[in-house]
């Protein structure tokens, strides 16, 4: 073991080798994409369903108000400490180093297993109704045959594993190919949900009506029939509005995640704002015009008797898709096939590009926890040609994998539903160390560029952000778990989710007692800002 007066005080390389190709445009790629555009016709709908009497277009602009606090604190954060790892970095180097490890480590966690349910959703949300809703369309059981392909358990994990590692393998090229990937994802995404903004904006009710009744074997009448059956709201009010929100925030979720690529974006100052406040804005101003459309061609009673019919397991549902999803009954209302294909194909690329998105900021949370000292430092080698942490992308790739099998042959996914919570906690986290930041890191608050240390009656922005945030963010992870939100109440997913919280703490202490052993100042080096 080394002696005191030999003992290294700086980390082992004096660069990451990673370099700064993410412009302002590819932040807000990156944050958008995360986000998953096209989940916006889900969490309306689940909104509306669920919350019975909400107006989705005022809930999505809570939302974003919402979103807004949490943006100003990574964004401020980012941009003080520029470093891969995002809430990692902020949280290990304001408050306590394995506490920054734990949360960044669950929510890591969460992304990761995220992936493993998009893949499965590939067959069974996208190309599986896609084909079921063309059999009925063009009344063509060929089609119908097919879509029962993608029922199949081995297929769906053998198609969600392939496309994975097809997507994901282009990140062993370098940043800019993995960008160019995700910017033609993006690309097609927004398209696909302008076109059905169009489409439907210009769709005559009457005509809605008459394609879906000659399409669905329940009509479109009886399911707005449910609504006064059910005695349902046939108006907005103010209290299902406010709590389907939280659907809203779901759908909003995600923006934040170019501060885990830190270290690779150029002109943090300007493009994490610009990511950060960019995507949540585009995202909720293209839901709030899609849902007017929707409102006003469809009619309210018909959103929320259909909605209800799916979620409470009514035999009256019979769309082929396990919850209505407005894109898939874009298809049935227009009656135009192509339409149906488009909206799948946007599905897909969102699908996609969640993949890739997750995978990429995965791995530098990887890259970041090792270059600490916490991982092997194999994880921290990067390609000397491509600057591409070839160990950490290829260590993501396997466990995402691993998720898309543990998706289909267990019920380990149910545990999605309480992934609030475990996202609530750590913004709370994230709160406290911006509330934390100007008074424990006065050094690197006070040479942040601006607006990082702004003032607003001597008292720092991203304090009053702080509190904000920490207030939000436990109001969301309430709401998170009411019986509304997450059904009958199941305590073993909580359960679940502090375990994964124990294994962050014991992985990181475990690597503590090993490095102190091999004469490695641990604490002291998590305390210092990384070297870019």
């Amino acid at each position: 073991m080394a002696t005191s007066d030999q003992l290294p005080t700086h980390f082992e390389r004096k660069a990451t080798g990673l370099v700064k190709e993410i412009s302002p445009f590819r932040t807000l790629v990156l944050d958008l994409m995360f986000t998953s555009p096209s989940f916006m016709f889900l969490f309306a709908i689940l909104g509306i369903g669920i919350f019975p009497g909400a107006n989705m277009i005022v809930s999505t602009l809570i939302a974003l108000l919402l979103g807004f606090v949490a943006a100003g604190m990574y964004a401020f954060l980012a941009t003080a400490m520029p470093r891969s790892g995002g809430d990692y970095v902020f949280i290990s180097r304001i408050m306590n180093p394995p506490l920054g490890f734990t949360i960044n480590f669950v929510l890591t966690i969460v992304n990761i297993s995220v992936i493993g349910t998009e893949a499965v959703w590939l067959s069974t949300m996208a190309l599986g109704p896609m084909f079921s809703g063309l059999g009925v369309i063009y009344s063509n059981s060929y089609y119908t045959s097919i879509a029962s392909i993608f029922s199949n358990n081995l297929y769906i994990v053998t198609i969600g594993a392939i496309v994975l590692v097809a997507l994901t393998i282009v990140m062993f090229r370098g940043t800019t190919p993995a960008f160019r990937l995700k910017s033609a994802l993006f690309f097609i995404a927004i398209g696909t949900i302008i076109v059905y903004i169009v489409a439907i904006g210009l769709l005559p009710h009457n005509t809605a009506v008459a394609n879906f009744d000659k399409y669905s074997s329940t009509p479109f009448a009886n399911y707005t029939a449910i609504v006064a059956s059910s005695k349902l709201p046939t108006s907005f009010s103010f209290g299902p509005t406010m709590f389907a929100s939280i659907y809203a925030v779901l759908a909003l979720s995600g923006f934040i995640i170019s501060s885990y690529t830190g270290g690779e974006v150029r002109h943090p100052s300007k493009s994490q704002f610009v990511g950060m406040f960019g995507a949540p804005t585009i995202y909720a101003g293209l839901m709030m015009i899609m849902l007017a459309v929707t409102y006003n061609t469809l009619g309210y009673n018909f959103l929320t008797g259909i909605s209800s019919a799916a979620l409470s397991g009514s035999s009256s549902y019979t769309l082929p898709v396990s919850l209505p999803w407005l894109n898939f009954i874009a298809g049935y209302v227009t009656g135009n096939p192509y339409v149906l294909v488009l909206m799948t194909i946007g599905l897909m690329a969102t699908l996609f590009a969640y993949m890739l998105t997750a995978t990429f900021v995965s791995s530098r949370c990887l890259f970041a926890w090792t270059f600490d000292s916490v991982f092997p430092m194999r994880f921290a080698k990067v390609n000397d040609r491509y600057h591409v942490p070839t160990y950490s992308v290829a260590a993501i790739i396997a466990v995402g994998v691993a998720f898309i099998f543990l998706t289909v042959y267990t019920t380990f996914s149910a545990f999605f539903t309480y992934v609030v919570l475990a996202s609530s906690i750590g913004l709370v986290v994230v709160g406290l160390s911006s509330i934390l930041f100007p008074y424990l890191r006065k050094d690197v608050f006070n040479s942040a560029p601006r607006p990082v240390n702004a003032k607003i009656g001597g008292v720092p922005v991203i304090v009053l952000l702080g509190i904000l945030g920490v207030i939000t963010s436990c109001i969301i992870g309430y709401v998170g778990l009411l019986p509304a939100f997450v059904g009958v109440f199941s305590p073993e997913y909580v359960y679940f989710i502090i375990i994964l919280f124990v294994i962050g703490v014991v992985i990181y202490y475990i690597s503590y007692f090993i490095r102190k052993r091999q004469g490695v100042p641990v604490w002291q080096l998590q305390k210092e800002i990384p070297p870019e």
